[in-house]
């Protein structure tokens, strides 16, 4: 007993430490695909990972799966039908003349099988197949025994048969006129709000790049933090120095010992800014919080930011370009489109409705041996045609419909007239701050590059003893203020570009991302 006991007790270790190692095992590999996605990343890959992993992307492309819910909805009218069903009835009548040859109670039992299904073209078809039985208490009852009554009796009386029906509509909604025109609708909705979702998808990728940037705005201010507080102790023990030979004041020192406190402050500080914002990354890219991120150099992440122009950038193409592609524009068709249809529906519905309907019955009375004669077969068909004509008078609702949807149309061309001039003087607009943006980059390049060797002439002149801590201080704020600005006008620039691909809607076809595949990696209609 005691040794199935210590066996028992060593199978639970061996398990928890093989579900450790696992976990463990699992934990490595996940760390391992990161850093290795890390280390080679590209713009591209980075949006690409965005739009496939990313919580917000995900939840968007979940929702444009989503998008064709009312063209599903309309087309469900068309969806065949199959019914089955009993029908019991018990009639009562009083003992009068008037029911003398019906019996006082009278009974009934069908059972039915139907199909049914509406076509586009508005004709209606049901196929039933049924079976009843007709019962009365005519010469069964106690009274009409011995009397003439009781030859009225007789057993009960069973039919069956195949029942088909054909409906259509000749005039209102001729030939399914209607539901063509609300299925058309309803496929303008669909695309629409696909294209809306798509649209802010795209921004939602802008948002990531921004994001991307962000922290690498944060790294740098942090560096020049770092920087800054490097320099002010180097200043400070130069002056320190200084002061023992004679050659400077021991206030100097206490002037920079408080400007090094300082510095430490601020390293702190753009140190937790650095922190949230690689944690806003990490969590848009479905990364572990622990995983390492910097870009200093080889043992950090591509910095991907560009300097340079796009080469095929020309503002009369890109505009006319986005005028083709935009979703917002191509929305604004779509609902100009369904304006349009809505007002030969409304005008539909003034004419008058012409409806026709055919019935046969094959009634089949085959299970009654004496019909009679001639009557065999037992199958005595019945057939109906009907033939309605409806025609609306004054109908205010229909007329008030038909002037809202002309209404409808003129506001839609206003609209699209307004979007796509806003759309030239966006685009316009955005092309020009590019273009300053890039400017602005070339012109902070050459200002860090003097500040730098503006600094590097002081501080070699402030050993020597020819400058002042003042003129070091300032030359050092310089290229601080430098690097920052340097940092900053090369991600407004970056932005700037963002900005104009979104504009003339080439995010995706620029960068590479497969917007139709991620789509069916997230999700399938069924």
């Amino acid at each position: 007993m005691l040794n199935v006991q210590k066996f028992r007790n060593k199978q639970k270790r061996v398990i928890a430490v093989g579900l450790a190692l696992l976990l463990f095992a699992g934990a490595a590999l996940y760390a391992d695909d990161a850093g290795a996605f890390l280390k080679e990343l590209t713009l591209p890959a980075l949006l690409q990972r965005v739009a496939e992993r990313g919580p917000v992307a995900r939840m968007q492309q979940l929702e444009i799966l989503k998008s064709d819910t009312a063209l599903k909805k309309e087309s469900s009218a068309y969806t065949p039908k199959i019914a089955a069903g009993y029908e019991g009835k018990d009639t009562r009548n009083p003992n009068i003349p008037a029911t003398m040859l019906q019996g006082t109670r009278a009974f009934s039992d069908t059972y039915f099988l139907s199909f049914s299904k509406q076509f586009r073209t508005g004709t209606t078809l049901e196929v039933k197949g049924y079976d009843a039985r007709v019962d009365n208490n005519l010469g069964e009852r106690p009274e009409d025994k011995g009397t003439l009554l009781e030859n009225f009796g007789s057993p009960p009386l069973h039919t069956s048969g195949i029942q088909v029906t054909l409906g259509q509509e000749l005039l209102r909604n001729y030939f399914g006129f209607q539901g063509k025109l609300n299925e058309q609708i309803a496929k303008n909705e669909s695309e629409r709000k696909r294209n809306q979702l798509e649209y802010e998808l795209a921004q939602i990728l802008v948002g990531a790049m921004n994001q991307y940037w962000q922290f690498a705005l944060a790294e740098e201010q942090k560096k020049a933090a770092e920087a800054l507080l490097q320099n002010a102790g180097q200043i400070r023990n130069l002056t320190v120095q200084k002061a023992g030979l004679g050659l400077a004041e021991y206030y100097e020192v206490s002037q920079w010992s408080a400007l090094e406190q300082t510095a430490r402050i601020d390293v702190e500080n753009t140190g937790v800014q650095r922190e949230e914002q690689r944690l806003a990354l990490l969590r848009l890219l479905d990364m572990p919080p622990e995983t390492n991120i910097t870009l200093d150099g080889k043992n950090g992440i591509p910095l991907l930011l560009s300097d340079t122009l796009p080469a095929d950038l020309n503002l009369e193409k890109d505009t006319e370009s986005a005028l083709e592609r935009r979703p917002d524009l191509r929305n604004l068709e779509l609902q100009l489109a369904s304006a349009k249809t809505a007002l030969k529906l409304a005008e539909s519905q003034l004419l008058p409705s012409l409806a026709v309907q055919g019935t046969y019955d094959s009634r089949n009375f085959g299970r009654h041996a004496a019909l009679g004669p001639g009557a065999n077969r037992g199958v005595y068909p019945e057939s109906t045609i009907r033939l309605q004509l409806e025609v609306p008078l004054w109908d205010e609702g229909a007329l008030a419909d038909r002037r809202d949807a002309n209404l409808s149309i003129q506001q839609m061309e206003i609209q699209k007239a307004d979007a796509i001039r806003q759309a030239r003087d966006e685009i316009r607009v955005a092309h020009e701050q590019l273009l300053a943006a890039h400017r602005s980059l070339s012109r902070m390049k050459d200002a860090l590059m003097h500040s730098e060797r503006m600094y590097a002439g002081i501080v070699g002149d402030y050993r020597t003893g020819r400058m002042q801590a003042e003129s070091v201080k300032s030359a050092l704020d310089a290229v601080i203020q430098a690097r920052l600005g340097m940092a900053q006008a090369r991600i407004a620039f970056n932005m700037a570009l963002a900005r104009y691909d979104l504009l003339c809607y080439r995010l995706f076809e620029r960068n590479g991302i497969d917007l139709e595949a991620a789509l069916k990696r997230h999700g399938k209609s069924d």
